[in-house]
């Protein structure tokens, strides 16, 4: 089962009966965009919640710099020092999800995201604040 399936259940789920909307009547338009809202506003909160934790702001540091390595090129040889070309498509694979992972925290908490970023980035140490330490 894909990621998509399991987001096609969760709306069956959550429309109760599952049953198909007429977008030709305003009234079921606009339920339907109002559940769509409220998704988003719980996605944002969930986001927020993470990224207000110094526990939760490290963890996904670990996510996604130490375990994707969203934020350098990794290119891999073998023992002779010959590129290793699957994996480096692995490495960028993993990178992608990192970065998009650290995209979409920044989207949904900027101020979080980038105090997990100052926690954990020397290079944005000067940006920490005294809180966070």
């Amino acid at each position: 089962m894909s990621g998509d399936d399991d987001d096609t259940d969760q709306d069956q789920q959550s429309e109760g009966s599952g049953e198909l909307f007429d977008a030709g009547e305003p009234g079921a338009v606009k339920k339907r965009e109002t559940k769509a809202q409220l998704r988003q506003r719980q996605s944002d909160a969930w986001w927020n919640k993470l990224l207000s934790d110094p526990v939760g702001r490290r963890e996904m540091w670990g996510i996604i710099q130490t375990e994707c390595h969203a934020f350098e090129e990794r290119f891999a040889t073998g023992p002779n020092g010959f590129p290793q070309s699957e994996a480096t498509w692995f490495e960028a694979g993993r990178q992608s999800v990192g970065q998009r992972i650290w995209q979409t925290m920044f989207m949904r908490d900027p101020a979080g995201a980038m105090l997990m970023l100052a926690e954990n980035d020397s290079r944005f140490a000067r940006f920490a604040s005294k809180d966070a330490k």
